[in-house]
This record gives C-alpha cells, sequence and structure tokens, in this order.
C-alpha cells in the first residue's frame, strides 16, 4: 500500500492557464511540482506529484483542467489506480495519507484542509504548515498521522469548506482528535472554500508559519 513509484512523469506544463487563472504563482507550481499533462492517464489534467513522510514518490493525482466535462466517468479528482510489479500488488490508498504532511515537520500548529488546492492557496499566503485529506472524510489512520505530527500541547486547527460535508468533516476528526490534542474549528460562510478568502483575513484566522 502507498509503495514508492518507479517512475516520474515528464514534460508537464508547469504554466499552464489554468494554474495561473485559479491565481496560483509559479513559485507556488514549482513548490509542489504542479503541471498539466498531456499524454497517457492524467491527459487533460494537473498532475500532482504525492510523496510520502520520507519524500519518495508514491504516485500522482490529477486535478482536470475542463469542468464542462466532468461526469459520471470523469471525476474531477483522479488518484493512483493499482499496479503490477515483480509479481506483488501495489494500491494507493488516501484514507491512509495525508497530501504535503511530508513537509511540514512537527509543528506546533497545524492547518487541516480538504482539497489539494487549499494546501496551496494557504501555502501562498504564508501559512506554511498545512495539510490536506483530499477529500471530505477523515479515517482513523489519517487521524493517527495528524497526532503524529502535532506534539503533546500542540494544536490543530481545521479549516473545512463552508458546506454539510464539511461539516461532517469537522465533527469526525473533532471526535478522533480533540481527546488527544487542543483542536479549533475554522468555519467558513455557506458555499465558501478556503481559496475564496484573501491572503490578510487567513493570516488573521489562521496561524502562519
Amino acid at each position: 500500500m502507498n509503495a514508492p513509484l518507479d517512475f516520474e512523469l515528464q514534460r508537464l506544463e508547469h504554466d499552464h492557464p489554468y494554474l495561473r487563472e485559479r491565481g496560483f504563482t509559479d513559485e507556488t507550481n514549482k513548490t509542489f511540482g504542479l503541471g498539466y499533462c498531456h499524454r497517457g492517464l492524467m491527459k487533460g489534467r494537473i498532475a500532482i506529484p504525492l510523496h510520502d513522510k520520507e519524500r519518495t514518490l508514491i504516485g500522482y493525482a490529477g486535478r482536470i483542467v475542463d469542468e464542462g466535462a466532468i461526469g459520471k466517468d470523469t471525476p474531477r479528482y483522479l488518484f493512483p489506480g493499482g499496479r503490477e510489479r515483480n509479481g506483488a500488488r501495489h494500491e494507493f490508498r488516501k484514507s491512509a495519507f495525508l497530501y504535503n504532511g511530508f513537509r511540514v515537520g512537527n509543528p506546533s500548529q497545524l492547518v487541516v484542509v480538504e482539497s489539494f488546492t487549499a494546501v496551496w492557496w494557504l501555502t501562498q499566503a504564508g501559512i506554511k504548515n498545512v495539510v490536506a485529506l483530499m477529500g471530505a472524510s477523515c479515517s482513523e489512520t489519517q487521524a493517527d498521522l495528524l497526532r503524529d505530527l502535532v506534539p503533546e500541547g500542540g494544536s490543530i486547527w481545521l479549516l473545512p469548506d463552508g458546506d454539510k460535508v464539511g461539516e461532517r468533516m469537522a465533527e469526525e476528526a473533532l471526535m478522533m482528535l480533540a481527546p488527544y490534542r487542543f483542536v479549533r474549528l475554522v468555519k467558513l460562510y455557506e458555499g465558501q472554500q478556503p481559496t475564496d478568502v484573501g491572503k490578510e483575513d487567513l493570516l488573521v484566522r489562521l496561524p502562519a508559519a
């Protein structure tokens, strides 16, 4: 599960208009290794490298660029599938992984969001200690990983999307984390996402690096 990847995507377009239109700078794209993919399973998507806590590449997620193409057979996000290598079956489980976890070390204050884009946006705003669950659910394994990252006496800040699904994620995470770490919930307006919040407001409401 979540085994090292034995290849790396090449010729990604790091300055694709989609990223710039979303407000992400070239520096942010370079930091996270983001780029538009022109071929293979990730064709038509922004490839997002996934690294484990040892900084080893374990796969790529892909965010589709054409919103109109999203449908039953074309999800907004594509995650690594299973693969056979030397007689072994390798699987990716996002429920056993925290996006950006390898960069944060063991911070005294950690921000938890749902999406990849929220991690990029907050980091660009100067909030460096942020990880994503890659969805609106916090698994028990992810809760364990969060507790391992944040030392006793530290705090975990939950920043879910401003919708019912985000509220449910926050409730799940609070139940699993609050007995062990100080947890703060930062609420957004209905329908709002972290990427809708400006830098100044983010720095007022969240702990900067």
